[in-house]
């Protein structure tokens, strides 16, 4: 299991972006979400959860978590059944998320998979920031 603060700072001491700071800014104009679509026995996506839902607790951002085998992941307690959302139904690599514009109506970038957690966070932040950026 990662240890989120551990992250944040080794992210910080490198210099890299935090995936807070970026989600704070992308908070203040309502226009990005995201989706989450993973697994409950996926331990990739219960390494990155925890720093999804701190995301979504600190900065109020809309985060869509769909299941593909219909149960909660940790710690969201709410879920889709990712196999009937339409963005989410063809998805087999997880953990899959998609940036939503939500002034553009429409996905605006992916971040698939989780080859460490440094570049998970990096990934993120810059689909978040890119994607807040065009509208």
């Amino acid at each position: 299991m990662v240890n989120r603060r551990r992250i944040l700072e080794l992210i910080a001491f490198a210099g890299v972006p935090s995936l807070v700071p970026q989600a704070v800014l992308a908070a203040t104009k309502p226009n990005v979400g995201l989706i989450f679509v993973g697994a409950s026995w996926c331990h990739y996506c219960a390494s990155i959860s925890p720093l999804l839902y701190d995301l979504q607790t600190q900065t109020g951002m809309d985060i869509l978590v769909a299941s593909l085998d219909k149960r909660p992941i940790a710690p969201f307690p709410a879920f889709e059944d990712a196999t009937a959302h339409p963005a989410a139904a063809g998805i087999t690599s997880i953990p899959h998320i998609f940036v939503y514009n939500q002034t553009l109506d429409a996905v605006t970038h992916q971040v698939v998979g989780v080859r460490t957690s440094r570049s998970f966070v990096q990934r993120l932040s810059t689909a978040m920031a890119q994607s807040r950026s065009m509208g």
